[in-house]
């Protein structure tokens, strides 16, 4: 508020970016009020654009926390409590308001006069840019791999194993945001903790090749620039995310693989690591198991034998059923910043360089400030068939479904042809959904109340685990 003729207000001067650019008082012979009215009612839809997006955080709360804004609100939210006229039910309109142009239309209706008009506006005005200030609140959700878990499959040593490898991650990644760090950094923070937990596909637990290797897969984006980066089939590179994100700040290129992705990193700082530093011997001997059966699997063993015209398909029963352990995060941060990362470790006894979703920009991961920022897991070939998180960012953004809608009209797509997997979504006002068509997926949330909430079993809802 720059000035407000209200009964005991002095002029004051709200805190704002030195970019910000509030449209300029149109020139009118009136009262200062008509045209301090005028002016809103005209240029709302600036007002409330600039607001959304040029508001920083900072700003808003600093015009929002001040001792003398908030004793004017108190003692006007007392005025208004009196009077009839603006009762109660329109109250609750002006605090949830966000679109001035409709708090001017609605306020205009209620045939006020002009100083409880303005009051309105005023008391609009500043909810609103608190509502924005809240909505920018960071937040990050990751998820460890979705399939078909079921509370029956997992001891309660193994679900407490999960629970606190998730609260690990995310505190990693809160650590990051709550300093006032950026997106992208936590991200890589969240996901450098799973990539080194042997529990998770992704990282020091990926699993083998048919050959016996460690092919690792990652990417990131940023959703303020669209700049993405990600790598395939690389074998040792200690955190593939962070080489993700050496393409992306690196290089002028989306996708590096195999020999090429590694010498690149390698010369740009990445950790290197003896390939040997992968091995675990629990995804060493589900690479023994699949070999026995002559079968290709993502996690578990399973046995069917296709024949095709052209060759023998060996194909895993539970290959579209289940996929445990790929990570992947996404995060908006203090400044409305949205990212996303994912991290695989491939398919178990994959032959023939095989790459699935995870690296491929539009697919396994995607984020743009103005929708979503989304990272999969589940059966990487119907997820690239979808376009499954581009898809999201298209339903989001041309059809207004929100995250939930969208992601389940996504996953019910890769239903249809014969896909399961789940992905974690998360919206520039930190909306987040977890759709899914398994019998659940590992994930977990935190904001800035600094709790990380996890879940596993698909019905099971978000929740603070205690380590017993």
């Amino acid at each position: 508020m720059i000035s407000l003729p209200v009964a005991g207000l002095r002029p004051v001067l709200a805190a704002r970016s030195a970019d910000l650019k509030v449209p300029k008082p149109i020139n009118a012979i009136s009262s200062p009020a008509f045209t301090v009215l005028t002016t809103w009612a005209i240029r709302a839809s600036k007002i409330s654009l600039t607001s959304a997006l040029d508001f920083p955080v900072s700003s808003a709360t600093a015009a929002t926390n001040s001792v003398l804004l908030n004793s004017f609100l108190l003692k006007k939210l007392r005025f208004v409590k009196s009077k009839s006229k603006l009762n109660r039910s329109f109250l609750n309109q002006i605090l949830l308001s966000s679109n001035l142009a409709d708090l001017a239309r609605q306020i205009k209706c209620k045939g006020l006069n002009m100083k409880k008009q303005l009051l309105a506006m005023a008391l609009g005005l500043t909810f609103a840019v608190a509502a924005n200030a809240a909505d920018a609140q960071y937040r990050l959700v990751i998820h460890g791999g979705a399939g078909n878990i079921t509370a029956d499959r997992f001891t309660p040593e193994q679900q407490a194993e999960y629970h606190a490898g998730l609260q690990k991650a995310l505190l990693a990644g809160n650590k990051v945001l709550a300093s006032g760090g950026t997106a992208i950094d936590a991200v890589k923070a969240a996901i450098n903790e799973m990539e080194l937990n042997p529990i998770f596909n992704a990282g020091r637990g990926a699993v083998f090749t048919n050959e016996g290797k460690n092919e690792l897969d990652s990417s990131i984006m940023d959703g303020k620039t669209l700049m993405a980066g990600a790598v395939a089939g690389v074998t040792n590179i200690k955190h593939p995310i962070n080489c993700a994100d050496i393409v992306r700040t690196k290089s002028p290129h989306v996708m590096m693989a195999t020999k090429g992705a590694e010498k690149f990193c390698a010369q740009n700082g990445a950790e290197t690591v003896d390939p040997k530093w992968f091995f675990t011997q629990n995804r060493y001997d589900q690479l023994k198991k699949a070999q026995e059966k002559e079968q290709v699997i993502l996690d578990h063993d399973g046995a069917t034998k296709k024949k095709t015209a052209n060759a023998e398909l060996y194909i895993d029963p539970l290959m579209y059923d289940y996929k445990y352990g790929t990570v992947g995060a996404v995060a908006l941060d203090k400044d409305g910043n949205l990212a996303a990362g994912t991290s695989t470790g491939g398919m178990t006894n994959k032959r023939y360089g095989r790459i699935g979703d995870s690296p491929v920009i539009g697919a396994g991961t995607y984020a743009n400030n103005k929708s979503v920022a989304v990272s999969a897991t589940g059966s990487g070939e119907m997820f690239i068939r979808t376009s499954a998180a581009y898809n999201v960012h298209s339903r989001y953004t041309h059809l207004g479904e929100n995250v939930q809608k969208a992601g389940d009209a996504v996953i019910k797509e890769i239903g249809d042809i014969k896909g399961t997997g789940g992905m974690i979504i998360l919206d520039a006002k930190g909306n987040f959904a977890f759709p899914m068509n398994s019998g659940g997926m590992h994930r977990g949330m935190i904001d800035s109340k600094g709790v990380p909430m996890t879940a596993m079993f698909g019905d099971e809802q978000l929740r603070h685990f205690k380590a017993k």
